[in-house]
């Protein structure tokens, strides 16, 4: 019954790791099975010869197309670790907090994401040393302590500034029940996409609240594909009930003639 469990995760065997199933996915898998009147303990999909669809169908048909599309030339190109890389930097990309990353990934810790990203909370601090070294070793020769002292404080002050009407206006928003969308913020902040990724305090609030949205929506998700799969596995049951009822009336419509046969 691979369509009527509500369990959320997969495992991967042999390794450390377990795939979560979307709860959206699932739902979706549901309501399809429902819609196509698929009974539950049969697959949702078949190959091309009437089979099961298995994973070595999958990449059978995989590794036909990438000659024909040029990308495949005797060689083995494809890793599994190269795509899982390039999968994180797009979701990271797309606005993705790291944690999400990682539960979506099936990663232990948020150390193999930043891994994955190319980033650590390291190399952001060494990073961010060098730079006010260099400032000051630039600007020490040219400018007074002073005045840049002054510039730094009005950098600071206005940044500052920025992160006060980001966040204020990412809790308007929850507060309101509204979707969370960092272009929705950006449009009413006037701040740029990019200051709500990057700077620290404001992802943090950002992950916080959207993550808060998220776990309302799991909830009533769940709640459904609990419902219908409860549902799925009655109809199974019932299905198998039927059977076993046909089954003893055959088995006793035997007995019933061998007896008038022996009588």
């Amino acid at each position: 019954m691979p369509f009527a469990s509500y369990l959320p995760y997969t495992r991967i065997p042999e390794t450390n790791r377990s795939i979560p199933i979307p709860e959206g996915l699932h739902l979706m898998v549901l309501k399809f099975a429902a819609m196509q009147h698929i009974p539950i303990d049969s697959y949702l999909f078949y190959d091309n010869n009437g089979k099961k669809y298995t994973y070595q169908s999958f990449r059978k048909a995989i590794m036909g197309q990438c000659p024909l599309r040029g990308i495949l030339d005797n060689e083995y190109v494809f890793r599994g670790n190269g795509y899982q890389i390039e999968f994180c930097k797009w979701l990271y990309k797309a606005g993705v907090s790291t944690q999400a990353i990682r539960d979506y990934m099936g990663y232990t810790s948020d150390e193999t994401v930043k891994k994955n990203l190319g980033i650590s909370d390291e190399e952001v601090i060494r990073a961010s040393e060098l730079f006010f070294q260099k400032m000051d070793n630039v600007l020490g020769g040219v400018l007074p302590v002073t005045k840049y002292d002054k510039m730094k404080e009005c950098n600071q002050a206005e940044n500052r500034k920025k992160v006060e009407l980001a966040i204020t206006e990412i809790k308007k928003m929850e507060t309101e029940g509204k979707k969370i969308s960092v272009s929705e913020l950006s449009k009413n902040t006037g701040l740029s996409k990019a200051f709500f990724y990057k700077n620290e305090d404001v992802r943090t609030v950002l992950d916080a609240s959207t993550e808060q949205q998220r776990e309302k929506n799991f909830i009533a998700i769940k709640e459904e594909v609990k419902r219908m799969s409860l549902e799925r596995q009655v109809e199974y049951y019932e299905k198998k009930i039927k059977e076993l009822l046909r089954e003893n009336e055959s088995l006793q419509a035997e007995n019933a003639k061998s007896k008038r046969k022996n009588s």
